[in-house]
């Protein structure tokens, strides 16, 4: 009995010893310990003592790397590519950040960048294989992974792509083999781990999705990513608060690490949470500014606490890239109309014209006008009330000598508004030529009259000179 005791605890012992190894082997610090690591603080001084020594930076920003701070690793690795710009360990470094970061065109050209100082690098050619796949060019992938291969080819990052490969071209059974082959090869590659959990949480068999989550943890137990990987198996089960947790917690080894502090701050959004989506989504555009939606919810959020010039600011940076984003103009022009003092000259201008008063285009008539205008009534005049259908005159504005005499109980149209002195001339001489026209008519008319009445004085001469003839003969 005690030598079967000795032999389990024995047996127990080692088990926990090989645990142990392979945690610390493989273990990234926090932030906090990491700050107080004396190796870090060597490197501190050396970077302080040798600013121009790009090694000393290169060197800092890998153990941050590492470390998992990388935001403050890719300040390193951007200061050493500026100082030299030659530097294929800084450009390689910086690539591997961005990567991590989740930027990927900016990983890839980075890594293009880093591939014309050198070749012939294995881990250079998986991560362009990768990056190529991430940004949609299969062919481009395929020829990097056949140049790594041919290079490395017992590395499990081929397995790694080969099997992102067939998951992109839709074969998942296929991607899933290949990914598997690839954990036997090397069950603490990281990236294979974090794919397969991936893929079977997105294929909704979420018990192996956690398995192989679990199983990257025994090899990286503080690593962000895989901790993100549970926290969206545990979201898609259901678990929303331990999902929430493993969020928070992957965030505790890297507080730049962007998948968390954008889900984080979508959740928060959606939840009504303002000011803790706001924390998270800071950070987000601290890393990437030209995300749409990041920048749509964060302007809301502005907006809601009353910061409506960082609300125009974001809502102009979304118009800059997409000026057809109807949501961002629309939120934009909502803020111009509560508060025109926000709004530039020219909209202020148009927000003026907007409100000031449009004059009556009504179609009714006037009502009926209390004044009196005089009436000729033959010889006498009165005076009556003017009345909406008042009829117009036949020649306005004439002299009476020159135009027909006015029907019994006519009316005049209302005065007229005081006409200019090239109107005032041109009636004049209109009406100086009609009044000629009438006095010319009325001398043809007498001169007529006295035709007729000579013509009939001389047929009454005749007829009496012929009745006298008569009388003689009789």
């Amino acid at each position: 009995m005690n030598l079967i005791r000795c032999i389990a605890i024995v047996g127990l012992f080692s088990v926990l010893c090989s645990c142990g190894g392979n945690q610390a082997t493989h273990e990234r610090k926090s932030p906090e310990k990491i700050a107080s690591d004396p190796i870090l603080h060597a490197l501190n001084n050396a970077v302080s003592e040798n600013p121009n020594n790009i090694k000393f930076l290169i060197r800092r920003g890998a153990y941050l790397f590492e470390a998992g701070m990388l935001k403050k690793a890719l300040q390193d690795a951007v200061q050493a590519s500026e100082k030299d710009d030659r530097s294929f360990d800084a450009w390689f470094l910086r690539a591997k950040c961005l990567e991590e970061l989740g930027q990927y065109p900016e990983a890839l050209e980075s890594a293009f960048y880093a591939e014309r100082i050198k070749d012939n690098r294995a881990e250079l050619m998986f991560l362009l294989a990768k990056l190529t796949l991430l940004t949609g060019n299969t062919i481009k992938s395929d020829q990097y992974l056949f140049k790594a291969s041919r290079m490395a080819p017992e590395h499990s990052d081929i397995y790694l792509i080969k099997g992102m490969t067939a998951i992109a071209a839709k074969d998942t059974a296929r991607g899933l083999r290949i990914l598997r082959k690839g954990y036997n090869e090397d069950p603490s590659n990281k990236g294979v781990v974090r794919q397969l959990a991936r893929t079977y949480n997105h294929a909704g068999k979420s018990d192996s999705a956690m398995i192989f989550v679990i199983a990257g943890q025994n090899y990286h137990p503080e690593d962000p990513s895989l901790l993100f990987a549970k926290g969206q198996v545990l979201s898609k089960s259901g678990f929303k608060e331990s999902a929430l947790y493993a969020f928070q917690s992957s965030l505790k080894f890297n507080p730049d690490y962007m998948p968390a502090n954008r889900k984080l701050g979508e959740y928060y959004f959606k939840s009504g949470n303002l000011a803790g989506s706001k924390i998270y989504l800071e950070k987000v555009l601290e890393q990437d500014t030209a995300l749409a939606d990041i920048n749509l919810m964060l302007a809301r959020v502005y907006e809601r606490e009353v910061q409506n010039e960082e609300a125009i600011k974001l809502y102009k940076r979304i118009l800059s890239v997409n000026p057809e984003d109807t949501a961002a103009q629309l939120s934009l022009n909502r803020i111009y109309n509560r508060f025109p003092d926000l709004a530039p000259v020219e909209k202020q201008v148009s927000l003026e014209e907007d409100e000031k008063p449009k004059k009556a285009t009504s179609t009714t008539l006037p009502a009926p006008s209390s004044e009196k205008a005089p009436v000729e009534a033959g010889d006498k005049k009165k005076e009556v009330p003017l009345q909406p259908e008042v009829k117009k005159e036949q020649e306005s504005g004439k002299d009476t000598a020159g135009k027909a005499p006015v029907k019994k109980d006519s009316l005049k149209a209302a005065p007229k508004a005081p006409a200019s002195e090239q109107d005032v001339t041109e009636d004049q001489e209109k009406q100086d030529e009609k009044t000629g026209k009438a006095d010319k008519k009325e001398k043809d008319d007498k001169k007529e009259e006295v035709a007729d009445d000579e013509d009939e004085s001389d047929e009454d001469e005749g007829k009496e000179k012929k009745r006298k003839g008569l009388f003689r003969r009789k």
